[in-house]
């Protein structure tokens, strides 16, 4: 081995200690959503949005990949990813999707487990420009109630209950 190689790797081993056995902060609160597809409906129409959640860096992140269909079809997609920000000790997230907008939130735990997300769109200007939602884990399903500002007016969406892909 080089002796620049040498130094690489031990500078690697002094920066990046051992990975976690364990999610780091609250992203724990995640867990029973992780390794499975959950599936949706949207009321009155043949759309349906597919979410997984995965560990990733050995449970440091957790990644959350989208796909609404219409008829079968991808229409739109989307992947966030959440962190458990150390120094502000609250989880954080990006989100990037199918039209290039991507939206950065903060994420807070209830005292009653519900997890209240909200986020600023960096996307194009006529594009959403908050978002906001409130997630319940329940045990073999989990609902998200969300809203949408845009050009100061909030909409409320309908409740969005999902279940295990069959």
């Amino acid at each position: 081995m080089s002796p620049i190689a040498a130094v690489v790797l031990a500078l690697a081993a002094v920066a990046h200690p051992a990975q976690p056995s364990q999610p780091l902060g609250q992203l724990a609160i995640f867990s029973p959503l992780v390794g499975r597809d959950w599936v949706a409906e949207f009321p009155g129409n043949n759309v349906t949005d597919t979410q997984r959640f995965e560990w990733v860096l050995g449970a440091r992140f957790l990644r959350n990949v989208h796909h609404v269909r219409a008829g079968g079809k991808v229409v739109y997609e989307g992947e966030t990813i959440y962190a458990w920000d150390q120094r502000a000790q609250r989880i954080v997230w990006w989100y990037w999707n199918s039209t290039g907008g991507y939206v950065i939130g903060t994420i807070a735990i209830r005292e009653d487990g519900a997890i209240a997300t909200e986020g600023e769109n960096h996307g194009a200007v006529d594009q959403l420009d908050r978002v906001r939602s409130v997630m319940r884990i329940g045990t073999d399903e989990w609902t998200s109630v969300a809203a949408q500002e845009r050009a100061g007016k909030w909409t409320e969406l309908p409740v969005r209950t999902y279940k295990p892909a069959p």
